[in-house]
């Protein structure tokens, strides 16, 4: 009897989060290969040697031509599954030729066209209201930043509405796959994500941290509160640290990871004044943050 063959089509699967079922007929999940590894230019760190923003299509990112065609992962697999806290849905990953296996480029490209996917009004609906505003504020934003350089498709968003990526609330930029474990026996890969912004984001956070930026107006104020709830930077410094202790972990951490370079450089003063105590305690509290 020749053996089944299961074809995989080249579009991409959104699932809903679901409740974990037993098999009838079987005590263990079925298994997967062993992943000995996902591309290291993939791999969830610190810090990335390229930037990668699922606003756009990968090829507009710094990741070279050569590590855009590299297999995903090792061994190579015809799908699997991407998931994000931020998410109320699983995103399927699928192989675009029968035996070529999942490339970098075709995981980052798949997720992009995922999240640009339309909310319908009634996927809007049935989000809880606190997590509904935070979307329609990342969409809002999304479009103000689109209309610095197109006001034309500024416009087109606004008229289109919200996106699957306003989910994620600006954190758009790519930043690594981990392998967590799954009940349906696929491999599943968590997803991680930074904030993609400015510098003019680590400035402001200075400005309302000492108080001198009191002329801004209320919309000003709400983006800028929202900043800091994204980071969980307390509105106030943790009392054994001075409030420039605080400015300068938060932005040197958040400076690094965006790629603009250590803080260190241009505030070297501040770097060699700051006690290991408030050294030890900052970082600390900044491994929650830097880690989504």
């Amino acid at each position: 009897m020749p053996a089944k063959t299961v074809r995989w089509s080249s579009s991409n699967g959104i699932y809903p989060r679901a409740s974990p079922t037993s098999s009838p007929t079987s005590s263990s999940p079925p298994m997967i290969p062993s992943v000995t590894g996902i591309s290291e230019k993939l791999r969830f760190k610190p810090k990335l040697d390229f930037v990668n923003d699922l606003l756009y299509d990968p090829t507009e990112g710094t990741l070279d031509i050569e590590s855009l065609n590299q297999p995903a992962t090792e061994p190579s697999f015809s799908h699997l599954f991407v998931k994000s806290s931020k998410l109320p849905f699983t995103i399927c990953i699928c192989e675009v030729k029968e035996g070529m296996g999942i490339t970098a480029c075709v995981i980052l490209r798949q997720l992009h066209v995922a999240l640009q996917e339309q909310l319908t009004t009634q996927q809007l609906e049935s989000i809880r209201p606190e997590a509904r505003e935070n979307i329609l504020k990342a969409f809002r934003r999304r479009c103000d930043n689109l209309a610095e350089h197109s006001v034309a498709q500024a416009v087109q968003q606004q008229e289109a509405g919200p996106r699957k990526i306003d989910y994620l609330e600006g954190f758009s930029k790519f930043a690594g796959f981990e392998v967590v474990p799954s009940d349906h026996g696929d491999l599943t890969l968590r997803l991680h994500v930074r904030l993609s912004e400015n510098k003019e984001l680590f400035i402001a956070l200075t400005e309302d941290f000492e108080g001198v930026n009191s002329s801004e107006s209320e919309r000003e104020k709400s983006e800028r509160e929202s900043f800091r709830q994204a980071f969980r930077i307390p509105s106030k410094p943790p009392s054994s640290t001075s409030t420039s202790d605080v400015i300068f972990f938060y932005l040197q951490s958040l400076l690094l990871n965006h790629d603009f370079g250590s803080l260190g450089d241009i505030w070297p003063e501040r770097s060699q004044s700051i006690s290991t105590d408030s050294q030890d305690i900052l970082d600390e509290s900044l491994d929650e943050t830097l880690e989504r």
